[in-house]
């Protein structure tokens, strides 16, 4: 039987990469060797309701690719587009999302395929016995609705800055706690050099991105206000 499972990008990477979490998933996963698993990553249900909305506004294909998502954990203050990606959008939308790292788990259990099919399987196969998989059963958390806020959006169209940055300097380090627009390599360096920095530069609430190329913008950079809104829906 071919199973096919949608695993969000905020379970594997939530702050960095989840190695327990995958290593968790993976062990589950190799318990059930009689099956072939499809494993998708992507916008899963965020970006689904996005494209729903467009759709039943009755706009094509192509104009509901040109909205990009962009998610984070609720402690996430960055909307963080790397590399080339910003230009592949016209517009970018940041969502925070409440997904525990158990959410996955508890939305099996919430399936009764889980239970009936996947553990029973198990248990035929000889992998679990009736009590393993009723423990197994029993220790998953019950699924929850995943609360979610969209913070606002960025237009690709807007004219940036170079260095586009605000901070606060410290006795030793400096802190950024705005970016609106580009970053480039050695754009840090800049920043070190302009302040008198003895110290390091990092990001407030994440510390270091793991590029130097890209888009950053801080939520409070964000467009979010009704009339922001309308002006994007009446653009599309």
């Amino acid at each position: 039987m071919k199973i096919v499972i949608s695993l969000g990008g905020s379970l594997i990477i939530p702050d960095e990469i989840d190695y327990n979490f995958l290593k968790q998933f993976k062990k589950t996963i190799s318990k059930l060797n009689k099956h072939k698993f499809i494993i998708v990553t992507g916008g899963g249900k965020i970006a689904r309701e996005y494209i729903n909305a467009l759709r039943r506004e009755g706009l094509s294909d192509k104009i509901q690719s040109l909205i990009g998502i962009k998610t984070t954990k609720w402690n996430g203050v960055w909307l963080d587009i790397p590399g080339s990606q910003f230009e592949h959008s016209d517009v970018h939308v940041l969502v925070k999302v409440g997904a525990a790292r158990d959410h996955l788990f508890a939305f099996f259990k919430s399936l009764s395929v889980f239970k009936d099919k996947i553990l029973k399987k198990g248990q035929e196969v000889g992998v679990l016995t009736e009590n393993e998989a009723n423990i197994l059963y029993d220790e998953l958390p019950s699924f929850k609705p995943v609360p979610a806020y969209i913070c606002g959006f960025v237009r690709k169209s807007d004219a940036y800055s170079d260095l586009p940055y605000a901070g606060k300097k410290g006795r030793k380090n400096y802190t950024i706690t705005s970016w609106n627009g580009q970053i480039k390599p050695g754009d840090l360096e800049k920043i070190i050099a302009v302040n008198d920095i003895k110290g390091s530069v990092k990001f407030e609430g994440i510390g270091d991105f793991a590029h130097d190329t890209g888009y950053l913008f801080n939520t409070g950079n964000l467009r979010w206000k009704k009339e922001d809104w309308k002006n994007i829906a009446n653009s599309i």
